[in-house]
């Protein structure tokens, strides 16, 4: 066993699940998928920030009033943990490194699946629901800076930082592979995520990922 881990850090969305993209799937379960389109448009040609790009996903399914055990549905019908999450996070447990989720997804599919799969704890966009569980807006939490994020959790439960290691799939985790002195890029979504990783991995089970951190 590897015996310098203490703490391993997943991304969510394509990394803990099958489902790559889960704004994208409540996007298209809406039928808001086209708005939703220029808002990424708008995003990527640096016309809007981060937290306005959020914003304004959300805008598209509050004027669609989704409700809180809508949203709910959706996750538990159409987002699947990928094969082997359960045995892997149980086999870290019993090696005694904690599991910390930084996902730039939502706070409800973090809470949902770590019932699921019993990870320690997560970092999430936050939904606001009103008193009649109508989504009402979004409070941004994680986008593009999962290291700051993972230095404060570190320093806040004395974790050395050369004792983690990071798990994710897509451009948003760069940041976060510069941190942990080991990185897997899992199923990478963007080549240049390869760059800043210290591992590369294509598998349908995440227990692959256990030769690297266990050995």
């Amino acid at each position: 066993m590897n015996q310098n881990i203490e703490l391993m850090i997943f991304d969510m969305d394509g990394t803990l699940t099958k489902e790559p993209n889960s704004w994208g799937l409540i996007h298209s379960e809406l039928q808001v998928a086209l708005q939703a389109k220029k808002n990424a448009e708008l995003y990527y040609s640096k016309k809007i920030d981060y937290i306005r790009w959020a914003e304004l996903d959300i805008s598209l399914w509050v004027k669609k009033q989704l409700h809180y055990q809508q949203l709910k549905k959706i996750i538990s019908s159409k987002i699947e943990p990928i094969d082997g999450a359960i045995e892997t996070i149980a086999e870290l447990k019993r090696n005694n490194i904690k599991t910390l989720i930084i996902s730039s997804g939502l706070d409800i599919i973090c809470d949902h699946f770590k019932k699921i799969l019993n990870y320690d704890h997560y970092f999430a966009n936050r939904l606001i629901f009103d008193n009649y569980k109508r989504l009402k807006e979004i409070e941004v939490i994680v986008g593009f800076n999962k290291d700051e994020i993972l230095k404060k959790y570190l320093q806040e439960h004395e974790i050395p930082l050369s004792k983690t290691l990071s798990c994710g799939d897509n451009i948003n985790d760069i940041k976060l592979f510069n941190c942990t002195p080991i990185s897997i890029a899992l199923n990478p979504k963007d080549e240049s995520l390869e760059d800043h990783a210290t591992h590369i991995l294509y598998t349908d089970n995440l227990e692959d990922i256990l030769e690297i951190i266990l050995k």
